[in-house]
């Protein structure tokens, strides 16, 4: 089988919705994307090289936003290094959402930090919602 017939390939999901290899590839890349983030987190944040990263105040987040520009100028020819690189993007941006809201000057301070369960829920929300609205048609 060819690899486009491959990225074209349907097949059933639970929702009865048919998903195309692509779209299961994102969305698998997105949600193992802030798992992964997180646990990395969790095991590592007390660690003593991590001290100066927790200084920093570069977030994931950015690096999510960098990484979906970038993605959008990846040809249509590679759909999925696009639905890869995209999930990563997606993931990190979604991870670290309150510091996306931060960044937009949507709230006046920081207030949810990472680790509290309103950054958990705001994740999974907005992840909701991002499946939801992607896949709904």
């Amino acid at each position: 089988m060819s690899s486009h017939k491959l990225d074209t390939v349907q097949s059933y999901s639970s929702t009865g919705k048919n998903l195309s290899i692509v779209q299961k590839l994102h969305l698998i890349t997105v949600i193992c994307t802030m798992l992964c983030s997180r646990l990395f987190l969790a095991l590592s944040w007390q660690q003593s090289w991590m001290e100066g990263i927790k200084e920093d105040h570069w977030h994931h987040a950015y690096t999510g936003i960098l990484i979906a520009v970038i993605t959008i100028v990846i040809p249509q020819k590679f759909p999925r290094s696009k639905a890869f690189f995209m999930g990563i993007g997606l993931g990190l941006i979604f991870d670290e959402i309150t510091v996306v809201s931060y960044f937009l000057g949507l709230n006046s301070e920081f207030t949810i930090g990472y680790w509290e369960i309103g950054s958990w829920g705001s994740a999974i929300v907005v992840t909701a919602l991002y499946v939801w609205w992607h896949y709904k048609d």
